[in-house]
């Protein structure tokens, strides 16, 4: 069994007051139950037992609620089928599961309404340019705020979250994540390492790698998605502030 979210997703930028409705897909298409435990980081806890429709569909309009903190959400699901199947008994096996690429549990973020970015250095939006011709890992380099701990991101890609975890910036904020699609690739096969043309290596997925950090300022985020090899990201107008020294001239 597994779940397919279409609410709120892995990885998914909330602001605060935004609606959090959770909502999906079960696979194979049944009316299997779902539980689902929506945890804020404060740990309130939030849950809910659902039963799928015929198709497979799983939504309750009376779970929805605001997202009332800023911080790292998140979602632990479980997917049971217990039902009689039409040709079978109710599974005692296989019947059970939750989102791919998960042990159970995913994430999502929220921040405050206009809250700046988090700093991506690079990749720059556009193409990335294989010096040897090949798919090799690609470094994103960011800049998270002062006082920031850990800077928590999530790879998602059709449904199925390919990696999610933290990362420890310097002492100045400098961090570097590393999406590696040929590794990914080993795991996840479906993660194409032929581009679009279809006649030689490279990238042709859409793939979102999504990024949050909690420092000086509040929580903030930032999304740097990747449509085969072409790279999408939105940066904030920022400025470094430099401190001179003031040099006063002897007039006499």
């Amino acid at each position: 069994m597994l779940f397919l979210p279409k609410g709120v997703r892995p990885g998914d930028v909330l602001e605060l007051g935004d609606v959090i409705a959770f909502s999906g897909h079960v696979g194979p298409p049944l009316d299997s139950r779902v539980e689902v435990t929506i945890t804020s980081p404060t740990d309130d806890i939030y849950t809910r037992s659902l039963r799928a429709n015929k198709i497979g569909w799983a939504y309750d309009p009376s779970f929805d609620f605001i997202a009332d903190e800023p911080g790292r959400w998140t979602v632990d699901v479980y997917v049971e089928h217990d039902r009689e199947l039409a040709y079978a008994p109710a599974p005692t096996t296989h019947n059970t599961g939750t989102v791919l690429g998960t042990q159970g549990q995913y994430e999502f973020y929220v921040v405050e309404p206009d809250s700046p970015r988090l700093i991506i250095q690079s990749p720059q939006p556009g193409f990335i340019q294989w010096p040897e011709g090949q798919v090799e890992p690609i470094p994103i380099h960011g800049i998270a705020p002062l006082g920031t701990e850990n800077v928590h991101f999530t790879i998602h890609d059709k449904g199925i979250v390919m990696g999610q975890g933290v990362v420890t910036p310097t002492i100045t904020g400098n961090f570097t994540i590393v999406y590696d699609a040929k590794a990914l690739h080993e795991d996840f096969s479906m993660l194409s390492l032929t581009a679009h043309e279809g006649l030689w290596e490279g990238l042709s997925d859409e793939v979102s790698i999504n990024l949050h950090a909690i420092g000086d300022g509040g929580a903030r985020a930032n999304t740097l998605t990747l449509i085969g090899e072409e790279v999408f990201v939105r940066q904030d107008v920022w400025f470094n502030q430099v401190y001179l020294p003031l040099l006063v001239k002897d007039t006499e």
